[in-house]
Protein backbone atom coordinates (compact mmCIF):
# COMPACT_ATOMS: atom_id res chain seq x y z
CA UNK A 1 0.00 0.00 0.00
CA UNK A 2 2.82 2.34 0.96
CA UNK A 3 4.75 1.61 -2.26
CA UNK A 4 1.64 2.16 -4.41
CA UNK A 5 1.11 5.52 -2.73
CA UNK A 6 4.70 6.46 -3.44
CA UNK A 7 4.30 5.59 -7.12
CA UNK A 8 1.13 7.68 -7.40
CA UNK A 9 2.80 10.64 -5.74
CA UNK A 10 5.83 10.27 -8.02
CA UNK A 11 3.57 10.24 -11.08
CA UNK A 12 1.77 13.37 -9.95
CA UNK A 13 5.12 15.13 -9.46
CA UNK A 14 6.03 14.39 -13.03
CA UNK A 15 2.80 15.70 -14.55
CA UNK A 16 3.86 19.36 -14.83
CA UNK A 17 6.91 18.26 -16.81
CA UNK A 18 4.86 16.50 -19.47
CA UNK A 19 1.63 18.53 -19.34
CA UNK A 20 0.09 19.77 -22.58
CA UNK A 21 0.23 23.51 -23.37
CA UNK A 22 -2.40 25.70 -21.77
CA UNK A 23 -5.74 25.78 -23.61
CA UNK A 24 -6.07 28.54 -26.18
CA UNK A 25 -8.63 30.40 -24.04
CA UNK A 26 -6.16 30.60 -21.17
CA UNK A 27 -3.37 31.75 -23.49
CA UNK A 28 -5.54 34.57 -24.86
CA UNK A 29 -6.61 35.65 -21.38
CA UNK A 30 -2.94 35.75 -20.34
CA UNK A 31 -2.17 37.82 -23.46
CA UNK A 32 -4.94 40.27 -22.54
CA UNK A 33 -3.64 40.47 -18.97
CA UNK A 34 -0.16 41.31 -20.25
CA UNK A 35 -1.63 43.99 -22.53
CA UNK A 36 -3.62 45.39 -19.59
CA UNK A 37 -0.53 45.67 -17.38
CA UNK A 38 1.67 47.25 -20.06
CA UNK A 39 -1.05 49.80 -20.91
CA UNK A 40 -1.66 50.77 -17.29
CA UNK A 41 2.06 51.11 -16.59
CA UNK A 42 3.02 53.00 -19.76
CA UNK A 43 0.23 55.59 -19.48
CA UNK A 44 0.13 55.99 -15.72
CA UNK A 45 -3.53 55.01 -15.33
CA UNK A 46 -4.55 55.11 -11.64
CA UNK A 47 -7.56 52.78 -12.02
CA UNK A 48 -8.38 50.66 -15.05
CA UNK A 49 -11.18 48.20 -15.72
CA UNK A 50 -11.52 46.22 -18.97
CA UNK A 51 -14.00 43.56 -20.01
CA UNK A 52 -14.34 41.61 -23.26
CA UNK A 53 -17.30 39.48 -24.30
CA UNK A 54 -18.10 37.36 -27.32
CA UNK A 55 -21.83 36.82 -27.51
CA UNK A 56 -22.90 35.66 -24.07
CA UNK A 57 -19.39 34.50 -23.10
CA UNK A 58 -17.26 36.66 -20.81
CA UNK A 59 -13.70 36.33 -22.11
CA UNK A 60 -11.88 38.80 -19.89
CA UNK A 61 -12.77 40.95 -16.88
CA UNK A 62 -10.01 42.73 -14.99
CA UNK A 63 -9.85 45.77 -12.71
CA UNK A 64 -6.65 47.05 -11.10
CA UNK A 65 -5.42 50.19 -9.39
CA UNK A 66 -6.68 52.80 -6.94
CA UNK A 67 -10.14 54.27 -7.40
CA UNK A 68 -9.02 57.10 -5.09
CA UNK A 69 -5.30 57.80 -5.04
CA UNK A 70 -5.57 59.80 -1.83
CA UNK A 71 -7.35 57.06 0.12
CA UNK A 72 -5.94 53.90 -1.47
CA UNK A 73 -9.39 52.49 -2.29
CA UNK A 74 -8.95 49.63 -4.77
CA UNK A 75 -10.95 49.49 -7.98
CA UNK A 76 -13.23 46.52 -8.73
CA UNK A 77 -15.56 45.57 -11.60
CA UNK A 78 -18.38 47.17 -9.58
CA UNK A 79 -16.64 50.56 -9.27
CA UNK A 80 -18.50 53.41 -10.97
CA UNK A 81 -16.70 55.51 -13.59
CA UNK A 82 -17.88 58.79 -15.07
CA UNK A 83 -18.65 58.00 -18.73
CA UNK A 84 -18.61 61.60 -20.03
CA UNK A 85 -19.53 61.48 -23.76
CA UNK A 86 -19.94 57.69 -23.75
CA UNK A 87 -23.33 58.75 -22.33
CA UNK A 88 -24.42 59.57 -25.89
CA UNK A 89 -24.76 55.93 -26.90
CA UNK A 90 -27.02 55.36 -23.88
CA UNK A 91 -29.16 58.27 -25.09
CA UNK A 92 -29.32 56.66 -28.53
CA UNK A 93 -30.57 53.44 -26.96
CA UNK A 94 -33.16 55.36 -24.93
CA UNK A 95 -34.42 57.08 -28.09
CA UNK A 96 -34.60 53.76 -29.95
CA UNK A 97 -36.55 52.19 -27.09
CA UNK A 98 -39.02 55.09 -27.06
CA UNK A 99 -39.34 54.84 -30.84
CA UNK A 100 -39.98 51.09 -30.65
CA UNK A 101 -42.75 51.81 -28.15
CA UNK A 102 -44.07 54.62 -30.42
CA UNK A 103 -43.53 57.28 -27.79
CA UNK A 104 -41.46 59.22 -30.35
CA UNK A 105 -40.98 59.03 -34.11
CA UNK A 106 -37.33 59.30 -35.14
CA UNK A 107 -38.27 60.81 -38.49
CA UNK A 108 -41.11 63.15 -37.51
CA UNK A 109 -40.44 66.89 -37.27
CA UNK A 110 -39.42 67.92 -33.75
CA UNK A 111 -42.01 70.70 -34.06
CA UNK A 112 -44.63 68.05 -33.33
CA UNK A 113 -43.24 68.02 -29.78
CA UNK A 114 -41.61 71.46 -29.53
CA UNK A 115 -44.70 73.40 -30.51
CA UNK A 116 -43.06 76.78 -29.88
CA UNK A 117 -40.19 76.08 -32.30
CA UNK A 118 -40.10 78.36 -35.37
CA UNK A 119 -41.53 77.11 -38.71
CA UNK A 120 -37.97 76.95 -40.06
CA UNK A 121 -37.46 73.85 -37.88
CA UNK A 122 -40.12 71.88 -39.72
CA UNK A 123 -37.57 69.55 -41.38
CA UNK A 124 -35.55 68.88 -38.23
CA UNK A 125 -36.01 65.36 -36.78
CA UNK A 126 -34.82 63.33 -33.79
CA UNK A 127 -32.68 61.29 -36.19
CA UNK A 128 -30.88 64.47 -37.25
CA UNK A 129 -30.25 65.47 -33.63
CA UNK A 130 -28.94 62.03 -32.59
CA UNK A 131 -26.59 61.80 -35.56
CA UNK A 132 -25.21 65.36 -35.35
CA UNK A 133 -26.68 66.33 -38.73
CA UNK A 134 -29.34 68.80 -37.55
CA UNK A 135 -27.53 71.88 -38.81
CA UNK A 136 -28.02 73.83 -35.58
CA UNK A 137 -25.38 76.31 -34.45
CA UNK A 138 -23.74 76.14 -31.06
CA UNK A 139 -24.91 78.73 -28.56
CA UNK A 140 -22.99 80.94 -26.14
CA UNK A 141 -25.06 80.05 -23.08
CA UNK A 142 -25.02 76.27 -23.47
CA UNK A 143 -24.48 75.68 -19.74
CA UNK A 144 -27.01 78.20 -18.41
CA UNK A 145 -30.17 76.13 -18.77
CA UNK A 146 -32.42 74.43 -21.31
CA UNK A 147 -34.85 77.33 -21.66
CA UNK A 148 -31.98 79.72 -22.46
CA UNK A 149 -30.49 77.27 -24.97
CA UNK A 150 -33.79 76.82 -26.79
CA UNK A 151 -34.51 80.55 -26.76
CA UNK A 152 -31.15 81.37 -28.30
CA UNK A 153 -31.53 78.64 -30.92
CA UNK A 154 -35.06 79.70 -31.84
CA UNK A 155 -33.84 83.25 -32.41
CA UNK A 156 -30.70 82.26 -34.30
CA UNK A 157 -30.13 82.91 -37.96
CA UNK A 158 -29.73 81.33 -40.39
CA UNK A 159 -32.32 78.61 -39.97
CA UNK A 160 -31.04 75.05 -39.49
CA UNK A 161 -30.23 73.09 -42.63
CA UNK A 162 -30.77 69.44 -41.60
CA UNK A 163 -28.55 66.99 -43.44
CA UNK A 164 -26.16 69.59 -44.84
CA UNK A 165 -23.23 68.84 -42.51
CA UNK A 166 -22.11 66.87 -39.47
CA UNK A 167 -21.21 68.62 -36.22
CA UNK A 168 -20.34 67.16 -32.83
CA UNK A 169 -22.81 69.39 -31.06
CA UNK A 170 -23.95 70.04 -27.51
CA UNK A 171 -26.77 72.29 -28.72
CA UNK A 172 -28.36 69.52 -30.76
CA UNK A 173 -28.26 67.15 -27.78
CA UNK A 174 -29.85 69.83 -25.58
CA UNK A 175 -32.71 70.06 -28.07
CA UNK A 176 -32.85 66.26 -28.24
CA UNK A 177 -33.15 66.10 -24.46
CA UNK A 178 -36.06 68.54 -24.54
CA UNK A 179 -37.86 66.39 -27.12
CA UNK A 180 -37.31 63.17 -25.16
CA UNK A 181 -38.40 64.71 -21.87
CA UNK A 182 -41.55 66.26 -23.26
CA UNK A 183 -42.55 63.15 -25.20
CA UNK A 184 -41.66 60.82 -22.33
CA UNK A 185 -43.22 62.98 -19.64
CA UNK A 186 -40.23 62.79 -17.26
CA UNK A 187 -36.75 64.29 -16.81
CA UNK A 188 -34.13 62.47 -18.85
CA UNK A 189 -32.48 60.95 -15.79
CA UNK A 190 -35.78 59.34 -14.77
CA UNK A 191 -36.48 58.22 -18.33
CA UNK A 192 -33.08 56.57 -18.56
CA UNK A 193 -33.50 54.88 -15.20
CA UNK A 194 -36.91 53.49 -16.08
CA UNK A 195 -36.41 52.68 -19.75
CA UNK A 196 -32.76 51.52 -19.92
CA UNK A 197 -30.99 51.12 -16.58
CA UNK A 198 -33.72 49.13 -14.80
CA UNK A 199 -34.70 46.76 -17.65
CA UNK A 200 -31.03 46.10 -18.43
CA UNK A 201 -30.22 45.38 -14.78
CA UNK A 202 -27.76 48.29 -14.51
CA UNK A 203 -28.34 48.53 -10.79
CA UNK A 204 -25.62 51.03 -9.90
CA UNK A 205 -25.73 53.25 -13.02
CA UNK A 206 -26.65 56.86 -12.33
CA UNK A 207 -25.86 60.47 -13.25
CA UNK A 208 -23.85 63.07 -11.42
CA UNK A 209 -23.35 66.74 -12.21
CA UNK A 210 -19.66 67.29 -11.42
CA UNK A 211 -16.30 65.57 -11.13
CA UNK A 212 -15.33 67.89 -8.30
CA UNK A 213 -16.81 65.60 -5.65
CA UNK A 214 -15.47 62.29 -4.37
CA UNK A 215 -18.36 59.85 -4.79
CA UNK A 216 -18.62 56.72 -2.66
CA UNK A 217 -18.21 53.59 -4.79
CA UNK A 218 -16.87 55.57 -7.76
CA UNK A 219 -13.43 56.20 -9.22
CA UNK A 220 -12.15 59.75 -8.98
CA UNK A 221 -11.08 61.25 -12.30
CA UNK A 222 -7.53 62.54 -12.75
CA UNK A 223 -5.64 64.41 -15.45
CA UNK A 224 -1.91 65.21 -15.42
CA UNK A 225 -0.61 68.48 -14.02
CA UNK A 226 1.57 69.54 -16.94
CA UNK A 227 3.05 72.51 -15.05
CA UNK A 228 5.43 70.31 -13.07
CA UNK A 229 7.88 67.58 -13.98
CA UNK A 230 7.68 64.77 -13.37
CA UNK A 231 3.97 64.96 -14.00
CA UNK A 232 1.56 64.37 -11.16
CA UNK A 233 -2.18 63.77 -10.91
CA UNK A 234 -4.72 66.51 -10.31
CA UNK A 235 -8.41 65.80 -9.84
CA UNK A 236 -10.48 66.34 -12.96
CA UNK A 237 -13.06 69.12 -12.64
CA UNK A 238 -15.66 68.55 -15.35
CA UNK A 239 -19.22 69.73 -14.82
CA UNK A 240 -22.23 67.95 -16.34
CA UNK A 241 -25.33 70.20 -16.23
CA UNK A 242 -28.58 68.25 -15.90
CA UNK A 243 -30.00 69.82 -19.08
CA UNK A 244 -27.10 68.20 -20.98
CA UNK A 245 -27.38 64.73 -19.44
CA UNK A 246 -28.24 63.49 -22.93
CA UNK A 247 -24.64 64.24 -23.95
CA UNK A 248 -22.61 63.50 -20.80
CA UNK A 249 -22.90 62.81 -17.10
CA UNK A 250 -23.88 59.14 -16.82
CA UNK A 251 -21.76 56.90 -14.61
CA UNK A 252 -21.60 53.11 -14.71
CA UNK A 253 -19.43 50.18 -13.74
CA UNK A 254 -18.05 47.40 -15.90
CA UNK A 255 -20.71 45.14 -14.37
CA UNK A 256 -23.44 47.60 -15.41
CA UNK A 257 -22.15 47.81 -18.96
CA UNK A 258 -21.83 44.03 -19.27
CA UNK A 259 -25.52 43.80 -18.38
CA UNK A 260 -26.25 46.58 -20.89
CA UNK A 261 -24.45 44.61 -23.60
CA UNK A 262 -26.47 41.51 -22.74
CA UNK A 263 -29.74 43.48 -22.85
CA UNK A 264 -28.89 44.80 -26.32
CA UNK A 265 -28.18 41.27 -27.49
CA UNK A 266 -31.27 39.54 -26.06
CA UNK A 267 -33.88 42.07 -27.17
CA UNK A 268 -34.82 43.20 -23.68
CA UNK A 269 -34.73 46.90 -24.63
CA UNK A 270 -36.09 46.67 -28.18
CA UNK A 271 -36.15 44.10 -30.99
CA UNK A 272 -32.64 42.91 -31.81
CA UNK A 273 -33.02 43.80 -35.48
CA UNK A 274 -33.15 47.49 -34.53
CA UNK A 275 -29.60 47.43 -33.16
CA UNK A 276 -28.07 47.90 -36.60
CA UNK A 277 -29.92 51.21 -36.97
CA UNK A 278 -27.99 52.57 -33.97
CA UNK A 279 -24.68 52.25 -35.78
CA UNK A 280 -25.73 52.80 -39.39
CA UNK A 281 -23.78 55.77 -40.77
CA UNK A 282 -25.86 58.92 -41.24
CA UNK A 283 -26.27 60.12 -44.79
CA UNK A 284 -26.08 63.79 -45.71
CA UNK A 285 -28.30 65.35 -48.33
CA UNK A 286 -25.47 65.43 -50.88
CA UNK A 287 -25.10 61.64 -50.59
CA UNK A 288 -22.00 61.57 -48.40
CA UNK A 289 -22.02 59.44 -45.26
CA UNK A 290 -20.57 60.33 -41.88
CA UNK A 291 -19.10 57.89 -39.37
CA UNK A 292 -21.83 58.51 -36.84
CA UNK A 293 -25.15 56.84 -36.20
CA UNK A 294 -27.75 57.40 -33.49
CA UNK A 295 -25.42 58.44 -30.69
CA UNK A 296 -22.90 55.77 -31.73
CA UNK A 297 -19.80 56.59 -33.76
CA UNK A 298 -18.47 54.05 -36.24
CA UNK A 299 -14.93 53.12 -37.19
CA UNK A 300 -13.48 51.07 -40.03
CA UNK A 301 -10.54 48.81 -39.20
CA UNK A 302 -9.05 46.17 -41.52
CA UNK A 303 -11.10 45.50 -44.68
CA UNK A 304 -14.43 43.98 -43.73
CA UNK A 305 -14.26 44.96 -40.05
CA UNK A 306 -16.10 47.83 -38.38
CA UNK A 307 -16.91 48.80 -34.83
CA UNK A 308 -19.45 51.05 -33.17
CA UNK A 309 -19.55 52.74 -29.78
CA UNK A 310 -18.53 56.00 -28.16
CA UNK A 311 -15.60 57.22 -26.10
CA UNK A 312 -15.78 59.79 -23.33
CA UNK A 313 -13.40 62.19 -21.59
CA UNK A 314 -10.35 60.51 -23.19
CA UNK A 315 -10.85 57.78 -20.58
CA UNK A 316 -13.76 55.47 -21.38
CA UNK A 317 -15.36 53.61 -24.25
CA UNK A 318 -17.93 50.95 -25.02
CA UNK A 319 -17.33 49.35 -28.44
CA UNK A 320 -18.97 46.49 -30.25
CA UNK A 321 -17.40 44.68 -33.23
CA UNK A 322 -20.30 43.17 -35.21
CA UNK A 323 -18.13 41.13 -37.57
CA UNK A 324 -16.61 39.17 -34.71
CA UNK A 325 -19.45 39.37 -32.15
CA UNK A 326 -17.08 41.01 -29.65
CA UNK A 327 -17.81 43.84 -27.22
CA UNK A 328 -15.05 45.63 -25.31
CA UNK A 329 -15.54 47.94 -22.32
CA UNK A 330 -12.68 50.20 -21.22
CA UNK A 331 -13.02 52.40 -18.12
CA UNK A 332 -10.03 54.42 -16.90
CA UNK A 333 -9.90 57.02 -14.14
CA UNK A 334 -7.06 59.12 -15.53
CA UNK A 335 -3.60 59.15 -17.06
CA UNK A 336 -0.18 60.74 -16.99
CA UNK A 337 0.36 60.03 -20.70
CA UNK A 338 -2.75 60.35 -22.91
CA UNK A 339 -4.18 57.46 -24.91
CA UNK A 340 -7.18 56.82 -27.16
CA UNK A 341 -9.71 54.57 -25.38
CA UNK A 342 -11.07 53.37 -28.72
CA UNK A 343 -7.60 52.20 -29.75
CA UNK A 344 -7.32 50.40 -26.42
CA UNK A 345 -10.64 48.64 -27.02
CA UNK A 346 -9.59 47.59 -30.51
CA UNK A 347 -6.25 46.29 -29.23
CA UNK A 348 -8.10 44.06 -26.76
CA UNK A 349 -10.58 42.93 -29.44
CA UNK A 350 -7.61 41.98 -31.63
CA UNK A 351 -6.33 39.60 -28.94
CA UNK A 352 -9.29 37.34 -29.74
CA UNK A 353 -9.70 38.31 -33.40
CA UNK A 354 -6.39 39.65 -34.77
CA UNK A 355 -7.83 40.06 -38.28
CA UNK A 356 -9.82 43.07 -37.03
CA UNK A 357 -6.64 45.12 -37.43
CA UNK A 358 -4.99 42.97 -40.08
CA UNK A 359 -2.83 40.91 -37.71
CA UNK A 360 -2.20 37.20 -38.10
CA UNK A 361 -1.59 36.67 -34.39
CA UNK A 362 -2.34 38.56 -31.16
CA UNK A 363 -0.04 41.28 -29.83
CA UNK A 364 0.23 41.13 -26.04
CA UNK A 365 2.17 44.27 -25.13
CA UNK A 366 2.16 47.93 -26.19
CA UNK A 367 5.66 47.70 -27.66
CA UNK A 368 4.46 44.86 -29.91
CA UNK A 369 1.55 47.03 -31.07
CA UNK A 370 3.94 49.90 -31.77
CA UNK A 371 6.26 47.63 -33.74
CA UNK A 372 3.25 46.49 -35.81
CA UNK A 373 2.33 50.13 -36.57
CA UNK A 374 -0.92 50.08 -34.59
CA UNK A 375 -0.13 52.11 -31.47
Amino acid sequence: MHGRGLRVAFTVCLLPCIAAPRPVAAQLAACADSLFESLQSAHGIPALAVAVTRGDTLLFNEAKGDAHIEFGVRVTPSTLFQLSSTTRLLTGVLAMRLAARRVIDLDAPVTEVLHEAPPSWARLTVRHLLSGTGGLSEVSGIETGLADVLGELYAAAPAPAPGARWLYSLAEYAVLQSVLERAGGRPLEELMRGEVFAPAGMTSARYWATDRDVVRGAATGYYPDSTVMPRRYVQREFDFPAHLFSAAGAAASVEDLLRFDRALRDGRLFPVELRDALWSDARLEDGRTVSYGLGWDTKTHAPGFRSAGHSGGYLTTFRTYPGSDLTVIVLASGFLEPFDPDDVATAFAAVWHPAIVGFERPRCRLEQLRDAGFW
